[in-house]
């Protein structure tokens, strides 16, 4: 699928035509004030603009008007994320943190097979590929435009919240915050953000994920953990995580996986 618009309007108040119903009732399972996205299946795309990957901007909204491609509204939740349940075979933190890197390289190269993650995952774990450092994750934030609180996406942006609490062992630093609207901040307070976005139903923002899985591989560093084995509780607790990356104009042709 293809993202060729963004109205700036929330599910709730988006109507689907013919049904009298709103994109929110269709997907119950995300929130009502969560932002739509407009959508075309690539293939029927390609055969009514052959060139649409050279069309910039409202530009392709316009042209997709234009033709008979049927096109469909989703709340933004529901796209551009990657969802897995744990491997068997990640047996260790070091595993873990390999798996889970290689899950965000995999969102970031629009890549879906399995082939590509478990590549990647390899490389890792054999010390043929590194980890970017977290500089390239606070430049990544500076790229972005987080107007918005970087959890909901629907607020303005008020206060920073820490990735990972000051409580936990977090830096107070950039290297550790990202934009939170006060009500977002509030929420998650001093718990661990995985267990919050599993609480609220919703994947952790891919730029949330890259700085709380750098800055989670040194503290087991420095506690001399990395290797050792996973235990059952974390292992429940990293299962089945999300990772979803910011909606922007920049990646609005990007395929929702």
């Amino acid at each position: 699928m293809v993202i060729v618009h963004q109205p700036g309007t929330v599910a709730s108040e988006w109507d689907v035509p013919g049904t009298g119903q709103t994109v929110a009732d269709f997907n119950d399972a995300y929130r009502p004030d969560a932002l739509v996205s407009i959508v075309v299946f690539e293939q029927a795309l390609s055969d009514e603009l052959p060139d649409w990957n050279s069309i910039d901007g409202a530009d392709l909204w316009e042209a997709v008007q234009d033709t008979s491609v049927d096109h469909y509204a989703y709340p933004e939740p529901r796209l551009i994320r990657a969802t897995a349940s744990l491997p068997s075979n990640i047996e260790t933190y070091h595993e873990l943190i390999c798996y889970q890197y290689a899950r965000l390289i995999q969102l970031a190269a629009d890549v879906t097979h399995e082939g590509f993650l478990w590549k990647r995952y390899s490389q890792l774990k054999d010390g043929e590929y590194e980890m970017a450092s977290i500089t390239k994750e606070d430049k990544y934030q500076l790229q972005e435009d987080f107007g918005v609180c970087v959890y909901c996406k629907t607020e303005a942006k008020t206060t920073f919240d820490h990735v990972i609490p000051t409580g936990d062992g977090g830096a107070d630093t950039i290297s550790n915050q990202v934009p939170a609207c006060q009500s977002c901040n509030s929420s998650k307070g001093d718990a661990d953000v995985i267990e919050w976005c599993k609480e609220r139903g919703e994947p952790v923002p891919r730029i949330v994920w890259g700085k709380y899985l750098k800055q989670y591989r040194d503290q087991l560093l420095d506690d001399g953990t990395l290797a050792e084995e996973l235990t059952q509780d974390d292992r429940e607790r990293w299962d089945g995580v999300e990772i979803q990356r910011t909606v922007t104009d920049r990646i609005r042709k990007r395929y929702a996986n």
